[in-house]
């Protein structure tokens, strides 16, 4: 995740970042096939629906 976004976060700051995009009112959530998209600003995450793991992170 650190490499999509750029970024140099702790497994903590990753998971607290995921939580938040989750929460936010503003992100849009789309199923698509086996996986969901969250996009919210310049995020966007790719879970998997079956089992919730984090697939990848990309900016937008």
């Amino acid at each position: 995740m650190n490499k999509k976004l750029q970024q140099n976060l702790s497994s903590e700051e990753i998971k607290n970042l995921v939580d938040k995009i989750i929460k936010d009112d503003t992100t849009t959530i789309i199923k698509n096939g086996k996986n969901y998209y969250l996009q919210n600003g310049t995020v966007e995450l790719v879970i998997n629906s079956f089992n919730y793991r984090l697939i990848t992170a990309n900016k937008i």
